[in-house]
């Protein structure tokens, strides 16, 4: 709380709000091979060719919320120790520039004058919005009667997209805007075997 006389100056939304979500899944059989729509006629190679399941899981969200606050921390002069900065346009409050890892224009923000609070909201900024999508492709052979083969291929994050993690958020940091890490990891593909009998 930055003023603990007037909690309604801090009314704003949870740390973790995320009015947008979208998950979205799907199995898909693909057509080839014996009794399929698309057959090669060949016994081996629709045995090898055909079965193959293709799966997908698309995960979209709004970004997280955040503010910015100062590094002299009590320009109120209350002892509470954190300050929200001052928002001193109500445009361009995200960079625009080349740079993506530059997420904050410094010029919107300033440091509050002496026993005077941050006019900036609590929570009032959000991160980028994060967006992945995983992908898997899995066949079972059949080796005899109670004995099968599994095969599956994984794909984490299948686009390889960088989802960038929340800006230095104190005004007065020499990396103040910039983002140094990420909301996501680098695209991952691990294969695996399971022999089930």
């Amino acid at each position: 709380t930055q003023f603990p006389y007037n909690t309604n100056l801090d009314r704003s939304v949870s740390g973790f709000d995320l009015p947008n979500i979208f998950s979205g899944s799907f199995v898909y059989d693909i057509p080839i091979g014996k009794g399929k729509a698309f057959s090669t006629h060949n016994r081996f190679v629709d045995y090898i060719a055909g079965n193959w399941q293709l799966g997908g899981i698309l995960s979209l969200h709004s970004g997280t919320p955040f503010d910015v606050t100062v590094t002299n921390g009590d320009t109120a002069g209350t002892g509470n120790g954190t300050e929200r900065a001052n928002l001193l346009t109500t445009s361009n409050i995200y960079a625009q520039g080349q740079d993506p890892t530059i997420y904050l224009n410094p010029a919107a923000f300033g440091v509050p004058a002496l026993e005077t609070y941050g006019n900036l909201g609590r929570n009032s900024l959000r991160t980028a919005s994060f967006h992945n999508l995983d992908l898997s492709l899995t066949r079972n052979f059949p080796l005899k009667e109670r004995i099968n083969l599994n095969f599956r291929a994984d794909a984490f994050n299948l686009s390889n997209s960088v989802v960038f993690g929340q800006p230095q958020n104190v005004l007065g940091n020499s990396n103040f805007g910039v983002v140094t890490s990420t909301a996501n990891t680098e695209r991952q593909i691990q294969f695996s075997m399971k022999l089930s009998f």
